[in-house]
């Protein structure tokens, strides 16, 4: 049976915000009359979590561990192959259309590139006011003003109403995106590599732009990156994605401070400076590819601790210590 975190959140409650059960996701298209079926991609592989109203969830793994797949399913972007979701005590999976269309005011995404998240056709104001109309019923002066107070929120001003996406910066389109996506006065965000695309001189700002909205509105994230850095910055808690499984999942203290998964550990002393001395592990070879994955633990291939034991059967997310789970048979490592 999967576990889940049940680490108290800024707000633990009985029902969390977001819940999710054997959430999969496979990708694959079938062939020709004669053609042959290629292989389902395992985008996501009965992952199980919970998410507590104004808590951030951060998500870290390699690109092709599932990390956007699984921020859609949860918003419920693209349809689960398995599992069940709920949100705030709503079953999300059983949601007929027409309701989930009424309902997604509740949750919006921040998209990685900012550059293709904006149309090029049509001014901020319109933007911002669309959202306003179809989710809050705000029109004409009502509307623009509600869309002022949003870019004003996110350190812009009204002047910027007027004025088309080319004529931005991509810091500012990011956080003309943010702006966008609290239109709608959500209770979850999924953040999707918000700020990889944006120059290293105003990851900052933007990265404390979101904290503070964040905790300003009590909303809840599912923070999705790469840097390691910026996620123990931001999250409260941490899942670590491989190949569309958990590998690890803990607050983000005890995962930085005491890592109980070899894949957690490499991609720590991957990332510049954050090398401990001691072991150093290196990540030999690609991500296997998800249409065919390894038998047993699916990082095996790749872990330098693997025996024989690791290829028979898959390791269940187990609690190692409070609110700490790992996927790994080796309980004799210690890092």
């Amino acid at each position: 049976m999967s576990a889940h975190a049940n680490a108290a959140g800024p707000q633990a409650s009985a029902v969390p915000l977001v819940r999710a059960r054997g959430l999969s996701k496979a990708f694959g298209a079938s062939g020709g009359l004669f053609a042959k079926a290629p292989k389902p991609v395992r985008a996501v592989d009965d992952v199980s979590l919970d998410i507590e109203q104004g808590e951030v969830l951060g998500v870290v793994g390699e690109s092709g561990s599932g990390k956007s797949t699984l921020g859609r399913l949860l918003l419920r972007l693209i349809e689960p192959t398995a599992g069940t979701l709920e949100f705030a005590g709503e079953n999300l999976s059983a949601m007929p259309d027409g309701a989930l269309r009424h309902f997604r005011r509740n949750m919006q995404m921040i998209f990685q590139d900012p550059f293709a998240s904006l149309n090029p056709r049509m001014t901020i104001g319109d933007a911002l006011v669309e959202p306003l109309r179809l989710h809050r019923g705000l029109h004409g002066t009502a509307a623009r003003d509600a869309a002022a107070a949003l870019l004003t929120q996110v350190g812009l001003t009204a002047e910027h109403l007027h004025r088309y996406p080319r004529a931005f910066s991509g810091g500012q389109r990011q956080r003309i995106a943010i702006a966008r996506a609290l239109a709608s006065q959500p209770k979850f965000i999924v953040a999707d590599e918000p700020v990889s695309a944006l120059d290293v001189s105003v990851q900052a700002d933007v990265i404390n732009l979101l904290q503070d909205l964040q905790q300003s509105f009590g909303l809840s994230l599912l923070f999705i990156s790469h840097d390691l850095s910026v996620v123990e910055v931001i999250a409260d808690r941490v899942l670590v994605l491989y190949l569309g499984r958990v590998m690890e999942m803990a607050p983000t203290a005890t995962l930085y401070a005491h890592p109980a998964h070899p894949y957690t550990v490499a991609l720590m002393q991957a990332a510049p400076g954050r090398h401990r001395g001691g072991t150093r592990l290196e990540l030999a070879g690609e991500i296997p590819s998800p249409s065919n994955p390894p038998s047993g633990c699916v990082f095996r291939t790749r872990c330098p601790f693997a025996i024989g034991a690791c290829a028979e059967t898959r390791p269940a997310l187990r609690e190692k210590a409070p609110g700490h789970f790992k996927a790994c048979i080796r309980d004799d490592l210690a890092f």
